[in-house]
């Protein structure tokens, strides 16, 4: 089912080598605003869709808008799908990739909802919640919340596993899609996975993205100022 608005409290990373804390809210009352990337290259711009009151507290609601603009609606493609796992020093190529995602339809055109935070702090937001490992010296998993909207329904479904080759290794990523869309907003969750790869600095990394909801409804804030960490390109509706 669609959704209509967002909401949660935005918090604050106090995150140690031990693994993703949090820390209440101190920036402030401020906005909450919904943007998207429009267009590709020189051309690229940020749009403002929507925007809401954030509270003192880190509160806040953003009613979504019933539809967007089709000129910032862009086709998915099963080509264009970001793997953009941390790269080791050395030159490396993608040597090879087996699957494809399965649509349900060729003709569903969207566009990610990117949310940020204006106050005395400014930055992006997003819920992210880190899963312990099992076991010591197991692979720790991070999911990470999305929005997207489409202008009809979307099935996603199917595996991808790409290869990439350096001097001395091999390093591979897997995206797992089991999204089932309705036209208009969704929420998506990304669970990411990152183990040992066959050379130091490579890394064997596994995504798979399902629909429906939030890993949490606390959204941790980055600010502007922040080097962001990389994260996968779940899906990518992109411009010509």
């Amino acid at each position: 089912m669609a959704i209509t608005s967002l909401s949660g409290v935005v918090v604050e990373d106090a995150s140690t080598q031990a693994g993703v804390t949090t820390r209440a809210w101190s920036g402030g009352a401020g906005t909450v605003r919904g943007e998207v990337a429009v267009g590709s290259g020189d051309t690229a711009r940020i749009e403002r869709l929507v925007s809401g009151t954030l509270s003192a507290s880190g509160d806040f609601t953003l009613e979504l808008p019933a539809q967007v603009d089709s000129a910032f609606l862009h086709p998915f493609t099963g080509s264009s799908l970001g793997m953009d796992a941390p790269q080791p020093t050395s030159a490396a190529s993608i040597t090879s990739c087996s699957g494809a995602p399965r649509l349900s339809t060729d003709s569903a055109r969207g566009v990610t909802l990117l949310v940020n935070v204006q106050a005395a702090a400014r930055g992006s937001i997003q819920p992210v919640v880190q899963i312990p490992a099992a076991t010591v010296g197991a692979p720790t998993t991070f999911q990470l919340g999305n929005v997207v909207y489409v202008d009809m329904p979307l099935t996603v479904q199917g595996r991808v596993t790409c290869a990439t080759t350096y001097s001395g290794g091999t390093s591979t990523n897997t995206l797992t899609y089991r999204l089932n869309l309705a036209a208009g907003w969704n929420r998506l969750t990304i669970a990411e996975t990152a183990g040992s790869g066959s050379m130091p600095g490579a890394t064997a990394q596994t995504f798979v993205l399902t629909s429906g909801s939030f890993p949490t409804d606390a959204w941790l804030f980055s600010p502007d100022t922040a080097v962001q960490p990389v994260k996968p390109e779940w899906l990518r509706f992109q411009g010509h």
